[in-house]
């Protein structure tokens, strides 16, 4: 990936989930290096792009993006209608969800109007919170819908325990709709989704990796296995 499109990746990351942003800005050893590199090279007017744009991530990535309205998508066709039920205005009151993820619960609580209402995950399709985060439940853990394309991507935060202390690290998942099975990104997973499509396996052996199969294009505004599948069909 090159260094600008490293930055608009991160700062796309940043609208989803700063934590997020910030575990792929550390990954890809992004540092203000990156502009005495093209300083060096004479291209201020890039050097100043890029010294803003860190900037502005680094304000984005400590600032509390709260949207209006949080709540509990019942259904499926709750969420594609944008239609919240159990709704509050983060502006207004701070929302309260339980998952109880550690323990492995098939039930989540909610807080609504002072009173706990306790939902199945298996009977719910997600919600969305106070920063306009979309989590959908799947097996009873919730994962965070990224993009919804052709192909929908999804990321899940772990803790992984490493020299007696505990880090941040992030999954990534997909599906082929909405409401599909989730399977972990990997090349074979996509391509074992796709069997009749043997465009997309070509284009995905040619230029997707264990490295870059979560990566954004920020020209096309989309993750880049979903731009991989357009560029499929179009060839078909």
């Amino acid at each position: 990936m090159q260094d600008l499109d490293i930055i608009v990746h991160c700062v796309h990351l940043t609208k989803i989930n700063s934590k997020l942003a910030i575990y792929h800005a550390n990954k890809w050893k992004f540092s203000l290096i990156l502009c005495q590199i093209h300083f060096m090279k004479n291209k201020v007017y890039i050097f100043l792009l890029i010294l803003f744009t860190f900037s502005s991530f680094l304000g984005s990535a400590q600032k509390d993006t709260t949207e209006t309205m949080g709540g509990v998508y019942l259904s499926l066709e709750d969420y594609k209608a944008g239609r919240l039920t159990y709704d509050i205005d983060c502006n207004m009151e701070k929302q309260k969800i339980k998952l109880y993820n550690f323990l492995a619960k098939p039930y989540f609580d909610v807080w609504y109007k002072g009173e706990k209402i306790r939902l199945q995950k298996d009977k719910v399709y997600g919600f969305k919170n106070c920063h306009d985060e979309t989590f959908r439940f799947y097996d009873f853990m919730e994962y965070q819908l990224l993009e919804d394309r052709n192909i929908c991507i999804y990321v899940q935060e772990q803790m992984v325990l490493a020299d007696k202390s505990g880090k941040d690290a992030f999954s990534y998942f997909f599906s082929t709709s909405p409401n599909g099975p989730l399977k972990p990104l990997t090349n074979s997973n996509l391509k074992d989704a796709y069997p009749e499509n043997r465009i997309f396996h070509k284009l995905i052996n040619e230029k997707i990796n264990s490295v870059n199969i979560a990566d954004y294009d920020s020209l096309q505004k989309m993750f880049k296995v979903n731009t991989l599948y357009l560029e499929s069909l179009k060839k078909k």
